[in-house]
């Protein structure tokens, strides 16, 4: 129970001494969550760069906002991996479906090392920095997907760009 007396509250925010708490809105989850303010301390200076909060969980990513600027109305997210087959899927599709399109992007996480010339070269990788793994409840598909979408919105909003739809395969 919180001492009424000591809560912040701001716009369904509330703030408890280090620690955070965010409601639902704001999360993207069924339920609230608290977090340690302490522990985000994101030194990301990349024009590129920013950070949500998915699953009562701070991700940092980044986005080629240009590249946004010029997509359509329909924006493709299409799930992929940083290493392994993913940089050849990737070539593969961008030579074949996605050739010429520009609301296609590939949803990646991992080491910004792995996919940094990718990214700079393409500019269609939605980077998210955490660990690529595929097992059960520490698998990083629902991050990417969240991700995503909340990355989508943002931009929508902050370029005033609303987008029609968007896709994740």
């Amino acid at each position: 129970e919180v001492d009424e007396t000591k809560k912040d509250v701001i716009d369904d925010v509330v703030k408890v001494g280090a620690k955070k708490e965010y409601g639902v809105n704001e999360t993207g989850s069924m339920a609230n969550c608290t977090l340690d303010t302490k522990e985000v301390q994101f030194t990301d200076d990349h024009p590129d760069a920013g950070s949500i909060i998915a699953y009562c969980h701070h991700i940092q990513y980044r986005v080629p906002v240009q590249s946004f600027q010029k997509a359509r109305s329909i924006i493709i997210g299409v799930l992929s991996t940083a290493t392994g087959v993913g940089p050849s899927r990737r070539k593969s599709i961008r030579e074949t479906w996605a050739y010429n399109r520009d609301s296609v992007f590939f949803l990646v996480a991992g080491l910004w090392a792995d996919i940094s010339e990718e990214y700079e070269t393409h500019q269609d990788l939605v980077w998210i920095d955490e660990e690529e793994i595929y097992d059960g409840e520490r698998s990083v598909l629902s991050f990417k997907t969240t991700s995503f979408v909340s990355i989508v919105h943002i931009l929508s909003t902050r370029l005033h760009k609303p987008y029609g739809y968007i896709f994740k395969t």
